[in-house]
């Protein structure tokens, strides 16, 4: 802890002598505003370098939040802007602000946070029949059953990657010229992901 502490040792001598002595210890507050770390999810980033202050980290697609948190070098400095970061427009930035001890000296510690691109969804709403299906990372193709009534379809679609392009075709005029339903995601750059929704119909109870 920082400030004075006394200390008194005793000392005796060979022949039986007592000395007591004293001693002062003074430590001052620490300066200190530089971190030892820093945790993602509660993985320390393995390129921290106390003197570098920015960072770029780029996320699997499939991450909408990451937790991030300080590790000090010192257990009483002061530290703002730890904890979840929720992705915007598939990025965020966490700007974690570290106070010395003393309280004269600050640094600013910056993780700028990206998505990596993809096409891939991650569900699908049928509106009018209130169902939702859980899209696989690694399957494209699906079989629905529908009222033998239904004639269109509302699609809406939940990509991992804000911005993608959807293209959807046969989810109008179904049953007379359209058995099959197709959703395109696409994005500048990468491979469409297509989806393939195959119908069927059941009659009315």
């Amino acid at each position: 802890e920082p400030g004075t502490t006394n200390h008194t040792l005793t000392v005796t001598s060979p022949s039986g002598d007592i000395r007591i002595i004293n001693i002062e210890i003074t430590r001052p507050l620490s300066t200190n505003a530089y971190l030892d770390g820093i945790l993602i999810n509660g993985i320390p980033l393995e390129e921290f370098d106390p003197n570098t202050l920015e960072y770029d980290i780029v996320l699997p697609f499939y991450y909408n939040k990451i937790h991030v948190s300080a590790v000090k070098a010192n257990e009483n400095q002061s530290i703002t802007g730890e904890g979840l970061q929720i992705l915007s427009n598939n990025e965020a930035e966490a700007q974690l602000l570290v106070i010395s001890e003393d309280k004269g000296h600050n640094k600013l510690y910056k993780v700028h946070i990206t998505k990596e691109k993809s096409t891939l969804l991650q569900k699908v709403t049928f509106k009018e029949l209130n169902l939702t299906i859980d899209l696989e990372l690694d399957k494209f193709t699906y079989d629905i059953e529908l009222p033998i009534t239904t004639h269109s379809l509302e699609i809406e679609t939940t990509p991992y990657y804000e911005g993608v392009n959807i293209t959807t075709t046969g989810n109008k005029y179904i049953g007379e010229t359209s058995k099959q339903i197709t959703i395109t995601s696409s994005l500048e750059g990468l491979e469409d992901s297509i989806y393939t929704f195959n119908i069927s119909f059941r009659e009315n109870p």
